[in-house]
């Protein structure tokens, strides 16, 4: 997934647009080595393409923790970083890096998971809002969200006022900074008048309606004005993350705010 992300600065709105490896490494709380990990906690252990991969501690000693993965992965010792020093153990039948195969990790690679639907914080409209704010919850949360938005479509009936609030998933806010996923499909129903009317004078915080470019660009036109100073909005991203049509929307909306009738 490619994906981008807004900030607004209290002095002046500042807008960046990041792959989500920069954006999770900025956000990474301090290492887990500090954190106590116990049997049958819930884990997420490193893997090569996936980033993290499900698992539960089964035993523990001072350097390492072994791990028992609950889900299908392809995680080999000749694939993980030299930096992860983790070695796997023949310990069932099923393949090394199948669902069920135990592995030892060092306890600083592994972060805190917590089980689906288990807390209200297991996914947010902010990270910030996770119970455990690391780059691993970070990525699940951002893909949580992301299958939220795929699974929409703007036909279905819904009794709630703004049925399209699930398609927000593909936004998420970290704080002041917005991360966006490209959908790679039509989603121009998130960026109709309604929409910019429905964000517009949202007041002193961004957050109180689902993440939206909107939302920023609001902010930063509001402090334009409360302020009397300039506002930059930074937009970048890895190839193919979509900051040209970000900077779109952005602008948009920024132009529709700025108009001086209603003709």
């Amino acid at each position: 997934m490619n994906n981008s992300a807004i900030t607004v600065n209290s002095k002046s709105s500042y807008c960046t647009t990041a792959s989500t490896n920069d954006t999770v490494t900025a956000a990474t709380s301090s290492s887990s080595s500090d954190e106590l990990f116990t049997k049958d906690s819930p884990v997420w252990v490193p893997h090569p393409s996936l980033g993290y991969a499900r698992g539960v501690v089964t035993e523990t000693n001072q350097d390492f923790v072994e791990v028992t993965l609950l889900e299908e992965s392809d995680i080999n010792s000749s694939d993980c970083d030299g930096d992860i020093n983790m070695n796997l153990m023949s310990l069932t039948s099923s393949a090394a890096g199948s669902s069920g195969s135990k592995i030892k990790v060092e306890t600083d690679k592994l972060r805190h998971r917590i089980e689906d639907g288990a807390s209200q914080f297991s996914v947010a409209e902010d990270c910030t809002s996770l119970l455990h704010l690391d780059d691993a919850n970070i990525l699940d949360n951002l893909k949580m969200r992301y299958k939220m938005a795929s699974e929409f479509r703007p036909t279905e009936k819904n009794t709630l006022p703004h049925p399209e609030n699930k398609a927000h998933g593909i936004y998420t806010f970290t704080s002041s900074v917005l991360l966006a996923v490209n959908p790679y499909r039509d989603v121009s129903y998130l960026y109709s008048k309604s929409q910019k009317i429905r964000y517009r004078n949202m007041g002193p915080s961004s957050h109180t309606l689902p993440p939206h470019p909107f939302a920023l660009a609001d902010l930063a036109y509001r402090q334009l004005y409360s302020e009397k100073m300039d506002q930059a909005m930074v937009i970048s991203g890895e190839s193919g993350a979509g900051k040209t049509e970000t900077a779109k929307i952005v602008m948009s909306c920024l132009a529709d705010r700025s108009r001086t009738d209603e003709s």
